[in-house]
């Protein structure tokens, strides 16, 4: 309902996931919201089609969220992510879906848990945060060759490196400590 406060049990979630939610309230997607976001991302599938018909410009910056996820990793295994802010990097992925988008698994809808029970809470809010992290550990800039080398022959002391968080590969302490902050 629109000005509404977040479902409790969804509240309950995000509160235990460490994330203010007292402060939400629901608004109904308008044109001009779409359309002064750089990257639309939904849930479910059926959500696409609804997009293109408020706001049609948007249409090639719109995307499912693990569908964004598959090609932002696709796009960081082919070093096809490019520039230096999160913003431009997440746009380049935005920029190489049109050729890459075919080559992706289908997508999978995270359905909306509203009206059910907390299991279904978590299973959303868990397929939520699995999406995000997919995404920001593909636009963690990847080390040069040289930078690579020059890691590879600092002394471990024996000790196995640190990955950083989920295991992502190459990950290092200090990157994993990084907070990604809104421009």
């Amino acid at each position: 309902m629109m000005g509404g406060e977040m479902a409790p049990r969804a509240g309950r979630r995000m509160t235990g996931g460490c994330v203010e939610a007292s402060g939400f309230r629901a608004r109904r997607l308008a044109r001009d919201l779409c359309e002064s976001a750089d990257l639309v991302l939904g849930l479910e599938e059926a959500q696409r089609p609804a997009i293109g018909t408020l706001a049609p410009t948007v249409v090639p910056r719109t995307f499912m969220l693990t569908d964004f996820a598959n090609m932002s990793e696709y796009c960081a295994r082919r070093s096809m992510v490019q520039g230096t802010t999160l913003q431009e990097r997440l746009m380049s992925v935005v920029n190489a879906a049109p050729m890459i988008r075919p080559l992706m698994p289908l997508p999978a809808d995270i359905a909306d848990p509203h009206g059910k029970e907390l299991p279904q809470f978590r299973e959303a809010a868990d397929q939520t945060n699995r999406a995000i992290r997919r995404i920001l550990i593909s636009m963690r800039k990847q080390k040069t060759p040289a930078a690579a080398a020059q890691t590879a022959a600092q002394p471990t002391g024996g000790a196995v490196p640190n990955r950083g968080q989920a295991g992502a590969p190459g990950a290092t302490p200090a990157s994993a400590a990084r907070t990604v902050r809104q421009p």
